[in-house]
């Protein structure tokens, strides 16, 4: 089951219910993707899911080395699917935005606590489930 949220206001009760929901209907499992965003979403799901009796035992935060994710977000693909410079890329903006980012997972981790395991992103997605499991 896939949520699309990015577009999904932060803290968005809605989103809140659905995300609840896909646990629910995953008993034995499940994975969310790029969810919580914050430190606000984070309690909130915290508290909803020790309200409906819901466990979620662990917490993944991806940690990834500075100039990698750099390097990642000053490439894209052309239509042959070949990695290229984008042109527009602004690494003043991009450096900002790697801070803010890494400021949300800090305060994801800060209200998971226990059961929050951080992993390095480096490599493939395969290479970092690999390292998940």
């Amino acid at each position: 089951r896939v949520l699309e949220h990015a577009e999904a206001e932060m803290e968005s009760p809605a989103l809140l219910a659905s995300v609840v929901a896909a646990v629910r209907d995953c008993p034995g499992s499940c994975v969310l993707l790029h969810y919580p965003r914050s430190g606000g979403e984070a309690r909130m799901l915290k508290e909803r899911l020790a309200k409906d009796d819901l466990t979620f035992a662990s917490l993944i935060v991806l940690e990834g080395e500075h100039d990698e994710l750099l390097r990642r977000m000053q490439v894209m693909e052309d239509k042959d699917g070949e990695e290229v410079i984008n042109g527009d890329f602004d690494e003043e903006e991009a450096l900002a935005l790697l801070a803010a980012r890494q400021h949300s997972c800090d305060q994801v981790a800060d209200v998971w606590q226990t059961g929050c395991t951080k992993v390095s992103s480096e490599g493939t997605c395969d290479d970092v489930w690999e390292r998940v499991d």
